[in-house]
């Protein structure tokens, strides 16, 4: 990227007597300040510095389709690296340019992101060596980069090697990833700048891993013709993006250079991605953010005064295109789209879909308003409004609830989306409401219903009559005069008389055990007696549970384990030998493992 590096003001001398250039000192100082303390996000500005590095080889190679490769590291392979396929460098690169701060190949075009000739030695700011491996015309040299006891950094040629010239070139960097208490976090920490860092790259590079992805920004289709602006749908905020590399827009930074309209553009796009051409955007040295020069602030109010006519245009065109008014009415529930007609001066109610509807509606941003379009969850929820207010819903063919807000207090019925011969449903006080609604959309697919917010028992006869009286045309059916729904087959619930213990459960206690609602299919087992559930009736000693555990183990015991409530107990054991209490049936197996064992002592003994 070509730097703007000359002095606007004339420089005039007078009265000198002597002149000297100031000067860096090259020591430990200036390199720790220039490759760690420059940077506020270490390895966020490695992840970002490497890879477009990478990209912009590629772009000078004229491979810019071509992805370039990043190592994720992992537990066993605890390494980033970045592999490219474009121009290589040669060892005098590596050892005059590449080795030296504030020397770039890029500060001459604005077709590559770098410059400022600090980006390739980011990985100073994390660790002391890293390994760099340049292909450059049938030579491979394998470089390790560290710094020296002083805190200087030094590049040493560590291999030498031939391969086939007719090969492409390239450059590699590796980055081992600290391993030990304080950089416990490290590996994630590269994983999430990957998916952060690389998500504005219009060539994502191929990741070693596919357990992580590069997060893909998704933006909204508001207007095709624009690929210099965009509304995301899965990030928040202002974006700058200039070369694949995404920088969030402070506003306040440059408040007072803009106008009202620029400001008002930017407040009604929350959510906005800008994208400019390499050059049209200065950073500051680390490129972790804007530089708000006066040439950046000039190209951002050019970008805006070029999208306004734009997308107010656009958004004004789509509004007149619509034919149905419920369509309309959805479309304008895009908090966008309203913010967007507010911009162009539009008035809402002037859409030609609207040609013969009797429209009563203030604009959802004046002080009060009439009509609001909103969506909300669950169905038929009463929308919390100040004042007197209906809550108005429509469900669309598709299952789509659309609510709105009517009014009480105006003197005319506003049924901004209902035609003449349609029904409402008004929702007056009944049982199973919501259900007997539902079995009218499953028949005609639309339903109108009409609610008060304060509840169903304030629609009254007398509102309702109003209703009818001020819409002669519309039909009012009340919600209870709908048939009721069948009653579908009921559970049986409540607490249980049996539990069953599972593979896993505890003996102790009862409550992560199956519950058991048909005594009558169980047949058999060894059951325990409960009065107060969870907690089992006269509990085992220890010795008792270490020998269930161990028959339940060996699978001597192969019959269910229940708890039975003692007021049951006769009734389902009463004749039936299949049941039978746990710590009788233990003590049965205990003295037959006696007998056997005392017979076998008996035989050895002779």
């Amino acid at each position: 990227m070509i730097l703007d590096n000359a002095i606007s003001t004339p420089v005039t001398k007078s009265g000198i007597t002597e002149t000297k250039k100031m000067s860096i000192a090259a020591n430990g100082k200036m390199f720790k300040i220039m490759s760690d303390t420059l940077y506020q996000d270490k390895i966020g500005s490695i992840v970002r510095e490497t890879c477009t590095n990478a990209a912009d080889g590629h772009r000078k190679a004229g491979r810019m389709d071509i992805p370039f490769h990043v190592h994720v590291p992992t537990i066993f392979e605890p390494y980033f690296s970045v592999t490219d396929t474009g121009t290589g460098m040669s060892h005098d690169t590596v050892m005059n340019v590449f080795s030296t701060y504030f020397m770039s190949t890029k500060d001459n075009s604005n077709t590559e992101v770098g410059g400022f000739g600090l980006g390739a030695k980011t990985p100073f700011s994390y660790t002391d060596s890293f390994i760099v491996v340049s292909q450059y015309d049938g030579i491979r040299t394998t470089y390790s980069a560290m710094m020296n006891e002083q805190g200087e950094p030094e590049i040493s040629v560590m291999g030498v090697d031939e391969y086939d010239a007719t090969l492409v070139n390239g450059i590699e960097v590796r980055i081992d990833v600290e391993q030990g208490n304080e950089h416990r976090d490290d590996i994630n920490k590269f994983v999430e700048a990957i998916r952060t860092q690389l998500r504005f790259m219009d060539v994502k590079p191929i990741l070693s891993t596919n357990a992580v992805q590069i997060h893909e920004v998704e933006y909204k289709s508001f207007i095709d013709s624009v690929d210099y602006a965009k509304i995301p749908e899965n990030l928040s905020g202002q974006w700058i993006v200039q070369g694949g590399v995404g920088y969030p827009l402070n506003v306040d930074l440059i408040k007072n250079a803009l106008t009202p309209s620029h400001m008002k553009f930017l407040e009604i796009n929350r959510n906005l991605v800008m994208f400019f051409d390499i050059g049209q955007i200065e950073v500051i040295p680390s490129r972790e953010a804007i530089s708000y020069s006066p040439a950046t602030v000039k190209n951002i109010q050019a970008m805006i005064d070029k999208m306004v006519p734009i997308l107010t245009a656009s958004v004004v065109a789509q509004a007149n295109a619509f034919t149905d008014h419920r369509e309309y009415f959805t479309w304008l529930n895009d908090h966008t789209v309203r913010r967007m007609l507010s911009l162009a001066s539009y008035d809402t109610k002037s859409a030609p879909c609207l040609d013969g509807l009797e429209l009563y509606w203030r604009d959802a941003y004046s002080a009060s308003y009439v009509f609001k379009l909103t969506l909300k969850e669950p169905v038929l929820t009463p929308v919390a409004v100040a004042g007197e207010y209906l809550s108005y819903m429509t469900i669309g063919y598709s299952g789509r609830k659309t609510y709105h807000n009517i009014q009480l207090s105006d003197p005319i019925l506003h049924f901004a989306i209902i035609s003449n011969n349609d029904t409402i449903y008004v929702r007056d006080k009944c049982v199973a409401a919501i259900g007997r609604l539902k079995v009218v959309q499953e028949l005609s697919g639309r339903v109108n219903v009409l609610e008060h917010p304060r509840g169903a028992e304030f629609m009254t006869d007398a509102l309702i009559a109003s209703f009818e009286a001020q819409a002669p045309g519309i039909k009012f059916k009340r919600v209870s005069e709908l048939p009721a729904p069948a009653k579908a087959e009921t559970v049986k619930r409540g607490t249980p008389v049996v539990y069953k213990m599972g593979a896993n459960d505890r003996f102790d206690s009862i409550s992560k055990w199956e519950r058991v609602y048909d005594e009558e299919e169980l047949e058999g087992g060894l059951y325990f007696e409960f009065d107060e559930y969870p907690f089992i009736k006269n509990p085992l000693l220890a010795e008792h549970i270490s020998l269930l555990n161990l028959l339940v183990r060996s699978k001597m015991i192969d019959k269910p384990i229940l708890a039975i409530k003692s007021s049951k107990v006769e009734s389902l054991t009463k004749d039936n030998p299949t049941f039978a209490p746990v710590l009788d049936h233990i003590k049965a197996l205990a003295a037959q493992v006696h007998a056997n064992l005392f017979k076998s002592t008996v035989r050895l003994n002779r």
